[in-house]
């Protein structure tokens, strides 16, 4: 948290008005906004009375436990993933935790910790006690990011921390949270960049941020396409679901997306019309398209974009990828009662059970 940021939270956490630490200081009140809003700094002279005022020592003061850089947080949350994979949930969970609890006040290692513990949460599936548990970390992380946190990245951890709120039932704090994040109407940056790399020559450079920027839009409206096909359902016109479902498909092929996003709209209708022949086909096609969604976009769209992406899926096997995804998409078959009309359906629980990773046979004594 940066110095004009811990002025302003220890302040109001001691209830303390601007006036009030100006005049225990003997400078202005206009001086304390202006420390508050980073544009200056506090005299040298001022840092020790200060750090006493708010009850904090200098080295807090001056940010020396700020807490580690983003390339030593890459690395964490990247090793954290290899545990997560090698120790399962409750090894991924006492790690991220016991980093956290060394830097409590480091809002992007919070922030990104939380993104990963959400998505091994996720990937990996667990209990219904389980999850109750690790998500009541995940929010406390969240709001943990929110308190340190200031920008883009505090509006990033509300962002999420108000679809947990939502996912819970909780719609009051989602509410708040919601009302406090800016309305992003402002001109995009990055067309700003992709046009100046433009005067500058640099046409692949453009070409890779507007290819970004399209594959954004495509998982977005890809998301808008599911809810309002889920409205159409639960306003019973199942014939605009139908070809709403059919143009999300369509989209998804013509996008570049992987083809596991342009199943899933036609799967997502079968299982709100009950309709287990369709739901079972389709399902064996998600399980066979798992891998599609490891591989970096293809075709003409994102000409300068794969080659960039490719590094990252360079050593994933399709083995490697469907074992990444599984054990998430299995428990969310099994435990989620929307697909309670399948399940005494012999043919999707030998599905499930083919697909389940295999335990390891215990090695004979000699």
């Amino acid at each position: 948290m940066p110095m004009n940021a811990i002025i302003r939270e220890k302040r109001k956490a001691l209830g303390l008005t601007q006036e009030e630490v100006a005049d225990a200081l003997g400078v202005t009140a206009p001086a304390v906004n202006k420390w508050e809003k980073g544009a200056t700094a506090p005299d040298i002279a001022l840092l020790p009375p200060l750090a006493r005022l708010l009850g904090v020592d200098l080295n807090a003061l001056f940010c020396f436990f700020e807490g580690p850089s983003k390339q030593e947080i890459d690395r964490f949350a990247a090793a954290l993933g290899d545990t997560f994979h090698k120790g399962g949930l409750e090894a991924g969970f006492a790690k991220a935790l016991a980093e956290t609890r060394k830097y409590p006040n480091c809002a992007p290692l919070l922030h990104t910790v939380a993104m990963t513990l959400d998505g091994a949460l996720l990937m990996l599936g667990a209990s219904a006690s389980q999850k109750q548990e690790y998500s009541d970390q995940v929010i406390a992380l969240y709001e943990q990011a929110v308190r340190c946190g200031g920008g883009t990245l505090r509006d990033r951890s509300r962002f999420l921390l108000a679809g947990k709120y939502l996912n819970r039932g909780e719609f009051g704090k989602a509410q708040e949270l919601l009302a406090s994040l800016p309305e992003h109407d402002q001109p995009d940056k990055r067309q700003l960049e992709a046009q100046l790399l433009l005067q500058q020559g640099n046409t692949a450079g453009a070409a890779g941020i507007y290819e970004r920027k399209l594959l954004a839009l495509t998982g977005e409206l890809q998301g808008v396409l599911l809810n309002l096909l889920g409205i159409a359902l639960d306003e019973g016109r199942t014939g605009h679901a139908a070809s709403l479902a059919a143009l999300s498909g369509q989209l998804a092929g013509l996008l570049g997306q992987a083809e596991f996003s342009a199943l899933l709209p036609r799967f997502e209708l079968a299982v709100k019309r009950q309709d287990q022949p369709a739901s079972l086909d389709l399902l064996k096609k998600l399980f066979a398209s798992i891998p599609s969604l490891f591989q970096p976009p293809a075709g003409p769209l994102y000409y300068h974009l794969s080659p960039e992406y490719q590094a990252r899926f360079e050593t994933l096997t399709p083995a490697k990828a469907a074992a990444s995804l599984l054990p998430g998409l299995l428990a969310e078959l099994e435990t989620n009662p929307r697909y309670d009309f399948l399940r005494q359906n012999a043919e999707f629980r030998a599905l499930l059970l083919r697909h389940r990773p295999q335990q390891p046979k215990p090695q004979q004594q000699p």
